[in-house]
């Protein structure tokens, strides 16, 4: 028993106790200084360092990005992203439809088979933008307010109840001239053909889109203009065209010059068609295009 109380008291004596480190020189054993410690100090100071060190990982952890390092965490927040990320490739993967059918029935339209139904194509869908992951509440309600107006657009475009009346529509004139071939459906003339003098300049008939700016053997130079209300307007056999895709064209606006290019064509002058919601209509019904 009083070995046992003879070594802790050695023990505690021991914590208690005070270290003196000295340093000499090496040349000449010359004291230069001297450290005083214990055990219970260096203890105190070690378990000090040891809590800072495992409270400054904790909050490294918990409020920085390093927190993915942490697989249970990581694994949840790349989940929410990775359904947020495929929700939205799936929204562009249907515009990107909605794209190329459209672009593939006006390309149709533009090489012969004109016949084409455009009702089908959805072009609110085409022409929107791609939607960004959502950031808040009122985020979320501002796009489903948006998504609603969208809807009822398209409905009411499909349906055809707003100006269905195209005489409540203001157009330019692209070109006034002398006609040579009118409008007749039923020989697949779904345009006017205007005889102008040469370097006459073709002008947009309203605010729109170009969606076509490009030659091809039948038609030659040829415009395309995507205007509100499902009102499609076409400018062929320019010599020239002065608008590229992608372009927004004012009413009146020039965009084009008369010309004789293509295969469908036997002297210079301007074919040129509007079509709306999807058929073709007589320009004539709607715009003077005759010299007066």
């Amino acid at each position: 028993m009083k070995e046992k109380k003879a070594k802790k008291s050695g023990f505690f004596s021991l914590l208690s106790d005070s270290i003196q480190l000295r340093f000499y020189r090496k040349e000449n054993f010359e004291q230069i200084g001297s450290i005083n410690l214990s055990p219970r100090s260096i203890y105190i100071v070690l378990s000090s360092t040891i809590l800072v060190l495992l409270l400054l990982v904790f909050v490294l952890l918990a409020y920085t990005p390093l927190q993915r390092l942490i697989p249970r965490l990581s694994s949840i927040e790349n989940a929410t992203k990775f359904v947020e990320l495929s929700d939205n490739l799936d929204q562009i993967d249907a515009q990107i439809d909605a794209q190329a059918t459209y672009n593939s029935a006006l390309r149709k339209m533009l090489t012969g088979d004109e016949n084409v139904d455009f009702s089908n194509v959805d072009i609110i869908g085409m022409n929107s933008s791609p939607i960004e992951p959502q950031k808040s509440t009122e985020t979320e309600a501002a796009n489903l307010i948006v998504a609603e107006e969208a809807h009822e657009k398209r409905l009411e475009l499909e349906t055809g109840s707003i100006f269905d009346d195209m005489a409540a529509v203001d157009f330019y004139t692209p070109i006034s001239g002398i006609i040579s071939a009118d409008f007749d459906p039923q020989l697949e003339h779904f345009g006017v053909d205007i005889i102008a003098p040469s370097d006459t300049p073709v002008k947009s008939i309203r605010d729109g889109h170009i969606i076509i700016s490009e030659w091809n053997i039948e038609t030659g130079h040829t415009l395309g203009v995507q205007h509100d209300n499902n009102i499609l307007s076409f400018y062929k056999h320019n010599s020239a065209l002065l608008k590229e895709k992608g372009d927004f064209v004012k009413g009146g606006e020039i965009i084009a010059i008369i010309g004789n290019s293509g295969r469908l064509t036997s002297g210079p002058h301007l074919h040129f068609e509007i079509w709306h919601n999807g058929k073709p209509v007589n320009p004539n019904d709607y715009i003077n295009l005759k010299n007066e």
